[in-house]
């Protein structure tokens, strides 16, 4: 490892988070050592592990930097990390996961060449021993920025360790959120996203993302209701700002179909209230700028239908009171009404404060007939 001393290190600061994967640590931290652009920095956040993690980090001194805290999960490892970052950039690397040789030289040069964009790369998956790789998949990343927030409200761009992200500004929006299970970095995306921050694809498949049973991508529950939840919170993040940008009617259908999806599952009914108590404040105040032809705009009107749907389902359970002001809501029909919108929104607000300090109910078992997934 000595000659690697003498390389010159880039201005990235590689952040590894490890938690009882130690046995995995050492294979990760080789491919971080092994770039041909060495970063200035590489940091190992034992999260509390009860397995050997400084054991693998010794036999990297002095490249690697290694911090102790209490288990407090993947959010807060992350943000430890980001705390004690030197470098101008940052790439988060889980320690089950890899990175080409040459990933972060190609993600400098994406970067150097439009310095005010994050860049992404392509990856690949991997599982077994010896490993088998999938073929790589490249990030579709529209040069609009309006469309990439578009598809940021829908899906994730790609893989954690893809990102080369400024660390000045991954700090400004607050890191990543403790308060989600999983789907943190989605959510940390769309926040830089609405705030301004382009992507920008990288044609090379650097990130190398292990598949194994323990992975939390596999997971599908947690991960659908995180997801859903970062079209929440981003939801919240937009309201709070006051922004009207044209990809509000995007804005809206998402945190519908996050009704959709709650109307589904029995036991989400919480979930289901917050997220109608934000589609109806949606509604109300930028209801103008999503439905110009008013009541009678078809896309209203598809809108309409398909949400009803899920409400009748809402309807049967013990979400029923809030339904009921979100179905009256969505009976509003001229903007000399929204007067009455906007009392509707804090009946509604008081009425979800109301309901959620009550014990959680049994939940009752829908006998979803099938509204559309989509609006």
């Amino acid at each position: 490892m000595s000659h690697m001393l003498k390389l010159k290190s880039q201005p990235v600061t590689v952040i590894v988070p490890c938690y009882r994967q130690a046995h995995l640590l050492s294979a990760c931290l080789h491919s971080v050592i092994a770039q041909t652009r060495l970063p200035e920095q590489i940091v190992v956040i034992d999260d509390g592990s009860d397995d050997d993690v400084w054991g693998v980090v010794q036999a990297y001194q002095p490249l690697v930097q290694y911090v102790r805290k209490s288990n407090g999960g993947l959010s807060s490892a992350r943000n430890a990390g980001l705390a004690v970052a030197n470098a101008s950039h940052v790439l988060f690397l889980d320690a089950d996961d890899l990175l080409e040789e040459t990933s972060i030289e190609q993600l400098l040069e994406t970067q150097r060449r439009v310095p005010d964009s994050i860049p992404v790369m392509g990856h690949r998956t991997f599982s077994g021993d010896p490993p088998l790789f999938s073929p790589p998949s490249f990030p579709v990343v529209s040069d609009n920025a309006d469309d990439q927030i578009r598809q940021l409200f829908h899906n994730n761009i790609a893989p954690v360790h893809c990102f080369l992200a400024p660390v000045e500004a991954v700090k400004r929006v607050g890191g990543f959120s403790t308060a989600l299970q999983s789907c943190e970095d989605w959510d940390l995306w769309l926040r830089l996203a609405l705030e301004g921050v382009k992507y920008r694809p990288v044609d090379a498949a650097g990130a190398l993302y292990r598949q194994h049973p323990d992975s939390m991508s596999k997971n599908y529950r947690r991960m659908c209701v995180s997801g859903t939840q970062v079209v929440l919170r981003a939801a919240r993040y937009v309201l709070r700002r006051n922004y009207v940008c044209p990809w509000l009617p995007d804005l809206v259908r998402a945190v519908a179909n996050a009704i959709i999806f709650y109307s589904r599952r029995p036991g989400e009914d919480r979930l289901c209230v917050r997220a109608c108590n934000i589609l109806l404040q949606l509604i109300c105040r930028y209801s103008r700028s999503i439905w110009p032809g008013g009541y009678e705009d078809p896309a209203y009107q598809q809108f309409n239908f398909n949400l009803r749907t899920a409400l009748y389902i809402l309807s049967q359970r013990s979400a029923s009171c809030s339904v009921a002001r979100l179905q009256l809501a969505l009976q509003l029909r001229s903007t000399q009404r929204l007067s009455s919108a906007r009392q509707t929104v804090a009946v509604l607000t008081q009425t979800c404060t109301n309901w959620l300090q009550r014990p959680q109910q049994p939940p009752l078992h829908p006998n979803f007939a099938g509204a559309n997934s989509s609006l």
